[in-house]
Order: structure tokens, then sequence, then C-alpha cells
């Protein structure tokens, strides 16, 4: 009888531990934007936490230093249908900004709004398309 209260326990903690139920592995590698392909996008795991690195054609060509944060976010996706990001050095309790995000083809195509990781476009609702190439 203890066994089987121990098997019964056992997975229950097993089924109640937390699951990337969003998914945001499937985000991880090399992603180009669909309309200019030069931009590029690398999103991998640093120290424990989703990061995106825009390496956009328009913050490589700026003409002055880049502002600090504005090409490097920690990501979350919150649900099918939005991300979470974060300044990449903000390590408060602060929740994250939320923006728009879907898969096209999941683990393959996503968008997602420019604003999320180019606040310059602050203005615009554009979205950005992303095709994964490895």
């Amino acid at each position: 009888m203890m066994r089987i209260f121990t098997a019964v326990i056992l997975l229950i903690l097993i089924a109640g531990c937390r699951k990337d139920k969003y998914a945001n592995d499937l985000l991880q590698g090399t992603w180009v934007e669909k309309t200019n392909r030069q931009d590029t996008l690398l999103v991998y795991r640093e120290n424990g936490r989703f990061i995106m690195f825009d390496k956009s054609l328009s913050y490589l060509s700026s003409p002055g230093p880049p502002l600090p944060g504005t090409n490097k976010f920690q990501y979350r996706l919150l649900s099918e249908t939005k991300i979470g990001i974060k300044f990449y050095d903000d390590t408060s309790a602060d929740p994250f900004r939320e923006s728009d995000f879907r898969w096209i083809t999941k683990g393959k195509e996503f968008f997602i709004q420019a604003i999320a990781i180019r606040l310059y476009m602050s203005s615009t609702l554009a979205t950005i398309t992303y095709v994964k190439i490895n």
C-alpha cells in the first residue's frame, strides 16, 4: 500500500512540474526577416534566460553607437498570440512588455510586432515576419 501511495505522489509531482507550455525552445536558432534577408534575429539561451539578439541592418548601419540594450532582449512566450519582451540587462521582477506574436508555421516561421524589438518603430503597427534558417 505504501508503494502505491509513493508512486501516486511521485506521478503527481512529475505531472505538476512546470512545462514550457508555449514552446520557448522552438524559437531558438537563427532567423532571417522574410522581406529583408540581411536582417537576422539570433535566439538562444544564456544563463537560464531566453535571449533575442536583433542583428538587423538598421542596427548594424547606425551612424552612432547603439543605445545600450536596444538590440538584445529577454523574451518569454506568454500565450499562443503574445510574447513578453524585457531589456537584456533588466534583472527586476517587473513584468515583461507584451507584444503580438504568432506562429505562421510552428518552429519555422513567425511574425512579431516590430516595436517589441525595434523600439524606434514605436509609432507604427508594423509586424516583422521571420523564417528559420537553422
